[in-house]
């Protein structure tokens, strides 16, 4: 994918030709360790199998389905992934830390970062020979993007941690989180799902047992989590009107404040 004149990062179908071949070559490799070490040490031959299943004997195929987790893509290993996060949220209820706090998305907005095109800028001069201005030409910009997507994800990769290390630790109070990152067409090159505990919301007096306290009075509860929310996030829904607002900053922090209260319910 790195390769010097980038034939293979702009190449449409050897990222996926590459994938499969290693995905086979780990599957048949893990499929011997299966047949020879967890079926046992005299493995049943598929007739045995077929009989043992229509006996109602789902031993083997139960095995399968569990060993399967370690194929990245299967039912099996976003069950196994779903497991470690309920697992991550159980150890943190359990350590007193309480259940996460906050639910964002970081999109990666690709068209945006003047960074991003510079280094786009580099690498089609690195990898094609010609110089171009991605801030004149919208459609290159858009071949770009998709051409060297290696760049866009390694870009949003350092920005995420770099984001967490200041606005997420230092500014949200952010200590424990847990994130994944998706692909999807709607939703630009990439982007982040991130679970979050802020710290002190489930110590003694915290926001979870102020909640808790007022949870027959929801005017008091919408005070004490309207009131949490500005002294945490700095965030209100009181506007002056005479104010222009940014929308967008506006729809970001009643979304954020929307995800608080969710979770705080």
């Amino acid at each position: 994918m790195y390769y010097e004149d980038g034939r293979f990062a702009r190449d449409k179908l050897w990222c996926f030709f590459t994938l499969n071949y290693l995905y086979r070559r780990r599957n048949q490799g893990q499929s011997n360790f299966f047949y020879q070490n967890i079926l046992g040490a005299d493995p049943p031959s598929l007739e045995e199998l077929q009989s043992r299943i229509q006996q109602g004997d789902s031993t083997a195929i139960s095995k399968i389905m569990y060993f399967s987790k370690n194929i990245p893509g299967t039912s099996a290993y976003w069950r196994a992934k779903k497991a470690e996060l309920y697992s991550w949220i159980s150890h943190h209820v359990e350590q007193g830390r309480g259940a996460p706090t906050v639910f964002m998305t970081l999109s990666c907005a690709e068209y945006f970062w003047p960074d991003l095109k510079r280094l786009l800028e580099e690498t089609i001069l690195a990898c094609e020979g010609r110089k171009v201005d991605l801030d004149l030409h919208h459609n290159e910009l858009s071949k770009a993007i998709n051409d060297y997507s290696i760049v866009v994800q390694e870009f949003f990769h350092l920005g995420v941690d770099a984001f967490m290390k200041t606005i997420g630790l230092q500014v949200f109070g952010l200590k424990h989180y847990w994130g994944r990152f998706e692909f999807a067409k709607s939703r630009g090159q990439i982007h982040l799902h991130l679970l979050g505990i802020v710290e002190g919301v489930a110590s003694e007096g915290g926001i979870y047992e102020q909640v808790y306290n007022l949870r027959n009075d929801k005017d008091k509860q919408t005070e004490a989590l309207a009131k949490w929310a500005r002294e945490t996030f700095n965030l209100t829904a009181s506007l002056d009107t005479n104010v222009k607002v940014n929308p967008n900053t506006q729809i970001c922090s009643w979304f954020l404040c929307l995800y608080c209260w969710l979770f705080l319910r």
